[in-house]
């Protein structure tokens, strides 16, 4: 589905498709030499479905082509801020008008808030993250620019520096538009319904909106009742972010992207991953897991499921 000129804020019952053919790796696998065919079919399979087409990621330390962080490029920092702003002219110039929102940059922090050691840092220092905002702005100015990163669901060092990079680039007059949660989480460790909406809070404090992107709720296996139980409680508190007027949706992770995050003695239980399904009372019937998930969402979304989360936070309160 393809947003109109202004860009309007992702409505609550929409389903969102996660691009993830947009790489580096896969987009540019030798220097201006560019490739569209596998992400053209992620494309097209979303603009089939009717489905916002969120695209990721335009730089990241991962998932990167061999050219750009072999140690014999010997970057400068001219050349390699020229090759931030060709690749993404050229990606985010092929996708315009179909991609409602970019990770522009993609896992620049440690867990203790900070500056990952990548290619990028080590050339441009943080430099590189205003640089690659300012190119995607100007090639894109209708989509949503977001920064993306994992364990940002719950308060803390890292949440806190994510934080910092929303306030530097908004004071250089930079756009920046939400953070992303990829909310890949744990089900015996997750956070609580308190820090989940503490963290958005402050996030929309800073003055951007907030999109779980990539969620998925592991359980160290074998899987227990008692474990399923935590893992749906985690699907819970996690949920309850769409409801939250600075949070713009969620999508979610079922497919092989999720599969290799997983530890050893660990799975996503694809039976029972969404523990939602049962008490919002999804039938399985003939519909397709990805189906299934998508209706999740929308009836997350929906009024009645928005009255229903905010009974049960006020019956924990």
């Amino acid at each position: 589905m393809r947003n109109p000129p202004s860009s309007p804020p992702l409505p609550r019952a929409a389903s969102s498709h996660r691009h993830e053919k947009s790489q580096w790796l896969f987009t540019e696998p030798e220097q201006n030499v560019f490739n569209f065919t596998e992400g053209e079919v992620v494309a097209a399979k979303a603009a089939e479905a009717g489905y916002y087409l969120r695209c990721h990621a335009l730089v990241w330390h991962s998932q990167l082509a061999p050219w750009v962080e072999s140690s014999s490029a010997n970057w400068t920092a001219d050349a390699l801020r020229d090759a931030i702003t060709a690749h993404i002219t050229a990606v985010a110039g092929h996708w315009k008008g179909r991609c409602y929102a970019w990770d522009v940059v993609n896992e620049a922090l440690n867990e203790d808030g900070t500056y990952r050691e990548s290619v990028f840092y080590n050339v441009l220092g943080r430099d590189y993250i205003r640089h690659a905002f300012e190119v995607a702005s100007s090639v894109d100015p209708a989509a949503k620019l977001y920064y993306n990163d994992y364990n940002l669901e719950s308060p803390g060092k890292k949440s806190e520096a994510a934080v910092g990079i929303v306030k530097t680039l908004r004071a250089a007059g930079v756009r920046i538009d939400g953070i992303g949660m990829q909310a890949h989480l744990t089900a015996e460790s997750h956070p609580t319904l308190d820090q989940h909406v503490a963290v958005i809070k402050s996030y929309a404090d800073a003055g951007v909106e907030v999109a779980l992107t990539e969620l998925d709720v592991r359980i160290t296996l074998p899987a227990t009742e008692e474990k399923l139980e935590l893992q749906k409680q985690a699907y819970k508190n996690v949920s309850f972010g769409p409801v939250l007027p600075s949070c713009r949706g969620a999508c979610l992770t079922f497919t092989s992207s999720a599969r290799r995050g997983l530890r050893p003695g660990q799975g996503l239980r694809r039976r029972d991953a969404l523990g939602l399904l049962r008490p919002l009372q999804l039938g399985a019937g003939r519909l397709s897991w990805a189906r299934r998930a998508s209706a999740l969402v929308r009836q997350l979304h929906s009024p009645s499921g928005v009255r229903r989360h905010r009974r049960g936070a006020e019956e924990r309160e």
